[in-house]
């Protein structure tokens, strides 16, 4: 007897779907600064372009416009976005949206999770084989 041949779904698609694209955080929705709702970006990009009037980012992967932004304190930044920011919540770009960097500088969200193979004083950096290589006797 032979098996009966598997039933599809006319809208069953097989065709592989694209992965969601990688996002590198560039800040958090920190304390209200103002009355015009705007916000406080905590753990801000040291990139100003990011928080530019009319730059796009994604708030929890939700895109939305920022359409107010200016310096307080020194380095912080306070913005207001197109649409609700609830505090706490992730600020990112897409990493193909990120500027190539010259061959010696990193992007911090490079660096996170490489495995660390001495201390301290970093000799070179292998994103490939996600290792941190460090100078031998650095730490003695």
């Amino acid at each position: 007897m032979r098996a009966a041949p598997a039933r599809t779904s006319a809208t069953c698609s097989r065709l592989p779907t694209d992965p969601e694209p990688e996002l590198v955080r560039i800040g958090r929705v920190g304390r209200p600064h103002g009355v015009d709702g705007a916000f406080v970006v905590e753990d801000a990009s040291e990139d100003p372009a990011r928080f530019e009037l009319g730059a796009e980012l994604l708030v929890d992967g939700n895109l939305a416009r920022v359409t107010v932004s200016r310096q307080v304190g020194g380095r912080r930044r306070a913005i207001k976005l197109d649409r609700a920011a609830p505090r706490g919540a992730e600020l990112a770009v897409r990493r193909d949206e990120l500027s190539p960097l010259p061959g010696d500088a990193y992007y911090v969200a490079d660096l996170i999770g490489l495995i660390v193979l001495d201390e301290d004083c970093i000799r070179e950096v292998d994103l490939a084989g996600r290792r941190v290589h460090l100078n031998p006797g650095f730490t003695d």
